[in-house]
């Protein structure tokens, strides 16, 4: 049986039965195998833009005989989707923010009929919960894992709308209520880290200063909720 890494089987837990799947940036479609193997997902759709993951990916379908199941494509984004798909969750994993908020923007017309997105960003979780929450979703779930000195945010976003704070933009809300300790860990690693660079920040760089401080600010006063 296919072995998942912490941040896969994060994503895994969040996958049911009767989701009907794509995969952006599957890389060797690790996760694929293991959602037809143990969920018994009959087909998802797992795409990444290069060719040679794809081919790779192959290799390993074929030796557990899911050609049937996983179906395979290059390209960008959701640009690999056929008028004739069914689609009603995306999975986004290993890309960076802004790379994945271009993904959803640039084909805004297949979220008509997406009600879940779960998605793991490789960096700006704060801004990532921001944008996709404009976009009509709301965070339903969501988990922090650290793996090999990597902390990596999972969000399972829901159609349909609610009101977040500041603070629950910026550390997630789920996060913040359950006092997740791997949380606490990831926001004193990034206070201090804002601190050096607050530091290094010229003088002269007023503004930059100042963003640098709200940063600050609004980390502490989570921390400070967290440790209470």
């Amino acid at each position: 049986m296919i072995k998942l890494s912490e941040r896969l089987s994060t994503i895994a837990n969040f996958v049911d039965k009767e989701d009907n799947i794509i995969d952006i940036g599957c890389d060797h479609a690790l996760l694929d195998i293991y959602l037809v193997k143990k969920l018994g997902i009959k087909k998802i759709i797992a795409s990444d833009i290069v060719k040679e993951a794809i081919d790779s990916a192959k290799i390993t379908i074929d030796k557990y005989e899911l050609i049937n199941n996983i179906d395979l494509r290059v390209g960008d984004g959701l640009s690999v989707l056929k008028e004739k798909d069914i689609i009603d969750t995306i999975i986004i994993s290993g890309l960076g923010c802004y790379k994945i908020i271009k993904i959803l923007k640039d084909n805004v017309y297949v979220l008509n009929n997406v009600d879940k997105l779960i998605i793991q960003s490789n960096n700006l979780f704060g801004k990532l919960r921001e944008s996709i929450i404009k976009l009509g979703y709301y965070i339903e779930d969501e988990k922090i894992v650290k793996e090999k000195n990597i902390f990596y945010n999972i969000v399972v976003f829901k159609k349909g709308k609610k009101k977040y704070n500041k603070y629950q933009i910026k550390c997630g809300p789920i996060l913040m209520e359950n006092k997740d300790k791997i949380l606490i860990e990831y926001i004193n690693i990034e206070i201090k880290a804002l601190k050096l660079l607050l530091n290094c920040v010229p003088n002269k760089n007023i503004i930059r200063k100042i963003k640098i401080k709200r940063e600050l600010n609004i980390l502490n006063k989570v921390k400070k909720h967290l440790n209470s």
